[in-house]
């Protein structure tokens, strides 16, 4: 009480800041050696003990956050490598399942002693241009007009040639040649591609069509005769047209298989 009444006495006498300062300290110093001091600290202590407690809180949540905050380009460049190194992985799979797809390709192929001969041409399709084409040329014995198979499915010809590359006129392609064609019943037509699908064209309006038809090659030059071509998915029988027409779909496509067979 004695050091509450001295702070009321301040605002009524008129001290200078450090006269005030040594009168608190000329009173603590007296209630330090009359030994009065240590009940105000043990008051003073305890009335401070949650703001210290609100303090250190504040400060290890301060320090966690910074400590976060430092280890966060590690993590960043952690997450960058795992991503990295699963893109590595990605593509290693792929290479390993494009390889497992070449070798039963191979292997199909093997087994087949008929397909093995001087004019057969093994080789990979390209997808990465516009055009469709192979990694084989004249060089490899490639010619134009050649047959591209897949497991005995023709897939097109050979349009142009250079030393270690060919381009490829699928049968959709405009620019494919017309080929001989008949049903699994007999019924004789044309292929020819409109740029987008394989058209069954030239069939006679009394001849027999039925979905689902398979379609193969009935030979010519440089086309072999049973070679399969796809299966009819629909016809088109205008009663204007002298002719019947039909849309058939391949069984595989050249974007997709491993190996191609040139003949």
């Amino acid at each position: 009480m004695v050091l509450k009444d001295i702070l009321t006495i301040f605002p009524q006498v008129k001290l200078a800041n450090w006269q005030k300062t040594v009168i608190i300290l000329g009173i603590f110093l007296v209630l330090d050696l009359a030994g009065l001091t240590p009940p105000i600290t043990t008051a003073i202590n305890r009335n401070l003990l949650p703001v210290k407690k609100v303090w250190i809180g504040g400060f290890n949540q301060v320090f966690g956050f910074w400590k976060d905050v430092e280890k966060l380009p590690k993590a960043i460049q952690r997450i960058q490598d795992l991503e990295l190194r699963l893109a590595e992985t990605s593509a290693s799979l792929a290479e390993l399942e494009s390889l497992r797809r070449e070798n039963e390709e191979l292997k199909f192929l093997l087994n087949n002693t008929d397909r093995i001969g001087e004019r057969v041409v093994l080789t990979s399709p390209i997808v990465a241009f516009a055009r469709p084409a192979i990694a084989a040329g004249s060089a490899e014995g490639v010619q134009v007009g050649s047959a591209v198979l897949s497991r005995d499915i023709l897939l097109g010809q050979v349009s142009a040639v250079s030393a270690h590359e060919a381009r490829i006129a699928l049968l959709s392609s405009k620019d494919a040649r017309s080929v001989l064609a008949k049903t699994s019943l007999g019924t004789m037509g044309l292929i020819r591609g409109d740029g987008k699908k394989i058209i069954f064209d030239e069939v006679a309006k009394t001849e027999p069509l039925m979905v689902g038809e398979r379609i193969i090659t009935a030979g010519q030059p440089q086309i072999e005769q049973n070679l399969s071509i796809g299966r009819i998915t629909k016809i088109i029988d205008s009663p204007s047209a002298s002719v019947k027409q039909a849309i058939v779909e391949q069984y595989v496509s050249f974007f997709e298989v491993p190996l191609v067979e040139i003949r």
